[in-house]
């Protein structure tokens, strides 16, 4: 605009060049009001009556230009005598805008929520108030929404069983009502607590190290246990699931706390009731074998004995009979057939109740001839691998490996119907490795706990206690139709000779 337009606006101005300027002017002015997605109206100061509106206000209220004309500013305020009165007398004294928020009431009668920014002017010479109203209607349901879903969310965070906390640089900046009743503390003293102080000095290492790393955007195990410290100093022992969060634009930790104090302690009675009975049950194994073993002696020295006379006496008959007492003299060799047979009984039961063959050949030779009865008896196919294993462990654990493998070589006679069987016995990095397979009629391995001992028998639960006992664990598979397997390894790193 030139210097010369401008000056048309003041005094001395050509009066034509003025009405055009001002006409000009008020085109521009009205094509923004007109335009504009901003609600605005006039209203005058002494009747409240709406003078002027724009298509947007006119939208939003749902009347048209000589509709509003027709109304007051109390006929479309929601609240006219609370918010009007309080608005329009803060125009007015404060003579500059007021802004603030409020609702309005539709043509149709529905609410919307506007946001209100009002201006004392003068216009035809009269005072007039100028309103920009904007709808955010959509803003304030928002913000509902959200105000619901924070009420959801901490309803849901107070009453959780689990404890809920945010740790932010080392401190509790939340807690919920649980862990509070977990560590003891009260709400107020948690907030701003050193994390520290209520984990064990001796998990803080573990702790530090899990928590550092998640910050880093490190793998770091999102579920672990470690010993808390209560207000009182009394412990508990808690799994911790945690998780990092950006919270204020820095990263935190968002945790979780269980209280799993009642648990460790019924693992550790647990613990300590297994331990009780193996301890038992290893001393009722070295009775076993301290009875077998007498039992074994008394059936070789004084059974053995006692057949032997019997055979002598037997054997002296004979030589009496004369040559035509052809009958007697075949009862005699028949009657001693059956007493070699019986002592050859008699022989293999005390070796079985109690392996001699250990001292006096090695467990390695003696695992040898235990296959090798076993296959005397059973025609079935066989592969056998059994390194040197002599000296390698104590004599009484000498005795459980011989035991084991007898016992399973006992059940695939009793139960498997096999026509295949292998041992494997091999050393590696400080380790035997033992493994017996046979392709018999099998078993469901799941169901065998299920079964008691009194219908599954004390094989595998003796199997099982003895492969304990050797520091080992066992590993059986089987499958009906297919066979069975099970093996077990045995360090013997710190083991030396008897």
């Amino acid at each position: 605009m030139e210097p010369t337009e401008i000056a048309a606006f003041g005094e001395g101005a050509p009066p034509r060049v003025a009405e055009e300027l001002l006409r000009e002017s008020e085109e521009r002015y009205r094509a923004v009001v007109t335009q504009t997605g901003e609600s605005i109206y006039l209203i005058d100061a002494q009747t409240k009556r709406v003078l002027e509106s724009n298509p947007a206000f006119q939208r939003l209220l749902g009347y048209t230009a000589e509709e509003l004309k027709t109304l007051t500013l109390y006929d479309f305020v929601a609240h006219p005598r609370v918010d009007t009165d309080f608005h329009m007398s803060q125009v007015l004294k404060q003579k500059h805008h007021v802004h603030g928020e409020r609702k309005q009431r539709r043509k149709d009668g529905t609410l919307v929520d506007v946001e209100v920014t009002a201006n004392l002017i003068t216009y035809s010479g009269r005072k007039v108030i100028c309103v920009v109203a904007r709808d955010i209607s959509e803003r304030k349901e928002a913000e509902r929404a959200l105000r619901e879903s924070e009420k959801k969310l901490r309803t849901l965070v107070e009453s959780s069983l689990t404890g809920i906390y945010m740790d932010q640089e080392g401190r509790l900046t939340f807690a919920n009502q649980k862990f509070a009743e977990i560590y003891g503390y009260s709400r107020d003293e948690l907030e701003g607590l050193d994390m520290w102080k209520i984990v064990h000095p001796e998990d803080r290492a573990l702790t530090n190290e899990f928590r550092s790393k998640r910050l880093l955007g490190e793998d770091a195990p999102a579920d672990y246990e470690v010993r808390g410290l209560k207000k009182t100093g009394e412990i508990v022992w808690v799994l911790k699931r945690n998780a990092r969060i950006e919270y204020d634009g820095q990263p935190v930790i968002l945790g979780n706390v269980i209280d799993i104090t009642q648990r460790k302690e019924m693992e550790a009675a647990l613990k300590e009731s297994e331990r009780k009975l193996r301890s038992f049950s290893s001393s009722l194994m070295t009775a076993q074998e301290m009875e077998s073993r007498r039992l074994s002696v008394e059936l070789h020295d004084e059974l053995g004995q006692a057949l032997l006379a019997l055979k002598l006496q037997v054997r002296a008959i004979e030589r009496k009979l004369r040559e035509d007492q052809k009958t007697l003299k075949k009862d005699c060799e028949h009657t001693l057939s059956y007493i070699d047979q019986t002592v050859e009984n008699v022989r293999r039961i005390a070796q079985d109740l109690n392996p001699s063959i250990l001292e006096d050949l090695g467990l390695t030779a003696a695992l040898r001839w235990l296959v090798e009865e076993f296959l005397e008896y059973h025609e079935v196919e066989s592969s056998v691998e059994i390194s040197e294993i002599d000296h390698l462990f104590p004599r009484e654990k000498e005795i459980i490996v011989y035991r084991i493998i007898q016992e399973a070589f006992t059940n695939i006679s009793k139960h498997a119907r096999a026509s295949r069987v292998l041992l494997a016995i091999k050393k590696c990095d400080g380790m035997v490795t033992f493994h017996v397979e046979d392709n018999g009629s099998g078993f469901d391995v799941g169901q065998v706990p299920a079964k008691g001992v009194s219908k599954r028998g004390l094989g595998l639960a003796a199997m099982d206690q003895r492969i304990r006992m050797l520091g080992g664990i066992p590993a059986l598979w089987s499958r009906r139709g297919v066979g069975t397997s099970i093996s077990f390894s045995v360090s013997v790193s710190a083991e030396g000779s008897p």
